[in-house]
């Protein structure tokens, strides 16, 4: 009997605030102030260094096989200019995927463009894809529009330069935005 109440005892003890009550609200509350404190850090960090808003800023980079008249599987795409219109493959030779380095480079005061590197499988593909390709156009697309579309005078490599009429403020953000992954 005496065992019993001595139990009994310690449960009112223990809800009533006792130490043996405090202790176990501190077991609950010490892991959920620090999931708290965790989580309004992260926000706090994500507000200061700009991480939500730098990935929108994100800039799509695809280099596809294009043709000059319609045929089966292609598809017709939009260009930056008033340029002929294109057919493009559907398969993208290189994308942001394999850039090793982008930077802004001056085309012709004051106008600028964005020089690529390609990472070393990057570069093996373009040089495979353009040497079928020819006499016949690449196209460069950023963020699904046709910047350029060269014709294939002997198969590229691992670096381009993507001219245009680019302010300097244009060719940066396109160049920042392509090594964003």
């Amino acid at each position: 009997m005496r065992a019993h109440l001595l139990s009994a005892a310690h449960a009112s003890r223990a809800s009533s605030g006792t130490p043996v009550g405090r202790r176990r609200w501190m077991r609950l509350l010490l892991p959920a102030s620090v999931i708290l404190a965790l989580a309004l850090s992260w926000a706090a960090y994500e507000r200061q260094f700009a991480l939500i808003p730098a990935l929108a800023a994100q800039v799509r980079f695809e280099v596809r096989l294009a043709e000059d008249r319609p045929a089966p599987g292609l598809r017709v795409a939009r260009t930056a200019t008033d340029g002929p219109v294109l057919y493009v493959h559907p398969e993208v030779v290189v994308n942001n995927d394999d850039i090793a380095q982008a930077w802004v480079v001056e085309d012709a005061a004051p106008q600028f463009g964005v020089a690529i590197r390609l990472l070393p499988a990057g570069a093996e593909r373009m040089r495979q894809a353009s040497e079928e390709h020819v006499g016949r156009r690449v196209a460069i697309l950023i963020d699904g529009t046709v910047v350029m579309a060269p014709v294939v005078r002997s198969p590229l490599g691992e670096s381009a330069v993507i001219t245009g009429l680019l302010t300097r403020e244009e060719a940066a953000r396109i160049a920042e935005g392509m090594m964003l992954r």
